[in-house]
């Protein structure tokens, strides 16, 4: 089972140049977090699953409260810290799109998506 936020923004001070640094830009963070199901859809508990919203605010303090340079940095940080914080989580899927990035061609956005998988947990079957 997948718990998932989508569509977190906020305004953060990430870039790889010291100008994108001082201004900041706008952020998009979209967060999958696979977690067992037996659980969660047998108990009708949320302490046997992810409280999306307590995931969401962990991946907003680290966004708003770090500086990094690359948004590969930021989406590791950000999927350490899930891992971290709920052992519940077997996988955090961790997008983060820099929206209106400063380029010499005009997009949406740029960005990453990084899987990391807690070590020792295998995939379902």
């Amino acid at each position: 089972m997948r718990v998932f936020v989508e569509g977190l923004e906020l305004h953060a001070y990430h870039g790889v140049s010291d100008a994108e640094q001082a201004v900041g830009h706008r952020y998009r963070i979209d967060l999958s977090l696979e977690v067992s199901s037996e659980t969660a859809t047998s108990t009708d508990e949320i302490v046997q699953t992810v409280d999306y919203g307590l995931a969401a605010t962990l991946a907003y303090e680290v966004a708003s409260k770090s500086q990094v340079r690359t948004v590969e940095r930021l989406a590791g940080a950000i999927a350490q810290g899930l891992l971290d914080g709920f052992p519940e989580i077997a996988e955090a899927k961790v997008r983060v799109a820099k929206l209106a990035p400063p380029m010499a061609v005009v997009v949406q956005s740029a960005g990453v998506e990084l899987v990391r998988r807690r070590s020792g947990v295998e995939r379902p079957k």
